[in-house]
């Protein structure tokens, strides 16, 4: 897996993790905390139409107490006098008190003068023998007043003994029922005050109870139902009044996470566009420099450093101390290659490096039509010098031929080298056949300039010698190097031949 990958599904996994915890934080924090927030303003609309509807009780209540403790009222219902119905419960008396109707009913709960403008059914509050329901007069006992469902119709009213502030004032002659009906003109003006749609009903229908006065039920993922009973008698007489509660909070709350869900994405996207782009151009594009340089060295065997050192940050630090390192490697290999190269003993080529350096030479020469020459040189009688010495002088004479070789006053560019055992090669490029002899001449005037004894060699005068077999040659694409040395070495031979300690030349072979 690529970093690239890594990283890109780093960016992926963290931006869905980003998004669960927005979802999170919605479904658990902010639905919870917007539906309080839609209730309490629900429940505030509902305070003010209870606060309505209270304020109707009251007055009516108020109204009630005052004409049952009248004593006008209280002889009016025990002699039923023609003159109190004249000049009180005169035909504008319901217009002008705002009631729809006012009922009197003696002790025995029968009823005695009722005025109404037909509005509230009578069933609603008596029976057809004209007495007033026990459920009505039940209410007195709590004394106030209270909102009820009257056969369809739902009205304020008002339950008060009609007594005397005279004489026997808690003696009761009577019950003074008043009702205002609750009419569409009463819910306009709570609905204008509140700005909402109240509804009443006998009962909740599958609403949950939310708190000790409040009930909810929720419509859709917009809309709610709020629900409250207003002040009746009884629990089983209570109305129940309900609003349609459009959730705002929830509605902006939604809106607010879809913003930030799109607001994040698109941040979230560019972020990520921004990071991979910056991630390609200061991480990765290095990287893969730096990767096919790698591959470069392997495959060419070189030791190049690369140029992202210049870089101040991590891959530059990388690459500085990888550079260190293919210098270092450079370093080593050179010593290696030139330790392999050269003779050990004498400090000159080897074989490896003499059949290289000749192939080069000989290519040289083939392209641009010029001679070299080759000399093989050959210590004479070395074998019986190291069987008389020991071999430890004969490494000694193997360094001093070697001195004298590279003294022979050789160009820069003329080549010597090891050739194996006792044996030498000089190649001497861009030379004919007369200037190989005289470096011939000169290399053998050198070693014998030495002066070291060899008691047991084949020749008259005692000293360590040479021989030399001299090729010089325009060489041919077809000819090999192997050719050439087998040349020179036949030279060599017929240099040892014709007595040794002396030097030959291939064309006198060949002639």
């Amino acid at each position: 897996m690529t970093i690239r990958f890594k990283l890109l599904l780093f960016f992926l996994i963290q931006h869905f993790i980003f998004f669960i915890v927005a979802v999170f934080i919605y479904e658990f924090l902010m639905i919870p905390h917007s539906n309080k927030m839609d209730r309490e303003a629900a429940f505030d609309k509902l305070k003010q139409i209870k606060n309505v509807i209270r304020s109707e009780v009251e007055h009516l209540d108020l109204l009630n107490k005052d004409w049952s403790v009248w004593d006008d009222s209280y002889a009016f219902i025990q002699d039923k006098n023609e003159q109190y119905r004249q000049s009180n419960l005169v035909p504008t008396l319901l217009d002008d008190i705002k009631v729809n109707t006012i009922a009197y009913f003696d002790t025995s709960d029968a009823l005695v003068y009722i005025k109404d403008d037909g509005h509230i059914p009578r069933s609603s509050f008596m029976d057809a023998s004209g007495h007033v329901l026990n459920a009505i007069l039940g209410l007195k006992q709590y004394e106030r007043g209270g909102i009820i469902a009257l056969d369809g119709h739902y009205g304020v009213l008002s339950v008060h003994d009609i007594q005397s502030n005279g004489d026997n004032p808690d003696e009761p002659k009577g019950t003074l029922v008043m009702i205002r009906d609750v009419d569409h003109h009463l819910v306009e003006r709570i609905n204008k005050g509140v700005n909402v749609q109240i509804s009443l009903a006998q009962a909740s229908v599958d609403f949950q109870r939310v708190d000790e006065n409040y009930y909810a039920k929720v419509v859709d993922d917009e809309q709610m139902l709020i629900g409250t009973y207003l002040q009746g008698f009884a629990d089983d007489e209570k109305v129940f009044a309900t609003i349609p509660f459009t959730r705002h909070q929830l509605i902006e709350n939604k809106k607010l996470m879809v913003n930030v869900l799109i607001v994040s994405s698109v941040f979230g996207i560019v972020s990520l566009i921004i990071s991979v782009v910056l991630l390609q151009h200061n991480v990765i594009a290095p990287l893969m420099r730096l990767g096919r340089h790698i591959t470069r060295l392997r495959q060419k065997n070189r030791y190049d450093k690369s140029s992202l050192s210049r870089r101040n940050d991590e891959i530059g630090l990388i690459v500085k101390e990888f550079n260190h390192l293919i210098h270092t490697i450079k370093e080593n290999h050179e010593m290696i290659e030139r330790v392999s190269r050269v003779d050990a003993l004498t400090g000159l080529a080897n074989r490896m490096d003499l059949n290289e350096h000749l192939d080069k030479e000989r290519r040289e020469a083939c392209r641009h039509r010029m001679d070299v020459s080759i000399l093989m040189l050959d210590i004479d009688y070395f074998k019986n010098y190291n069987d008389t010495y020991s071999h430890v002088k004969g490494d000694e004479v193997l360094q001093r031929v070697a001195d004298a070789i590279k003294q022979a006053g050789l160009r820069p560019r003329d080549y010597v080298a090891r050739y194996g055992g006792e044996e030498f090669m000089v190649v001497l490029p861009k030379t004919h056949v007369d200037g190989s002899v005289i470096v011939a001449k000169r290399i053998m005037k050198n070693i014998e300039a030495l002066q070291i004894e060899h008691a047991s060699s084949g020749l008259e005068k005692k000293i360590i010698s040479v021989s030399i077999g001299c090729l010089s040659l325009t060489p041919k694409k077809s000819q090999t190097i192997e050719e050439i040395i087998n040349q020179a070495d036949e030279a060599l031979y017929a240099a040892k031949e014709n007595g040794r300690d002396q030097y030959f030349l291939y064309r006198d072979i060949v002639t």
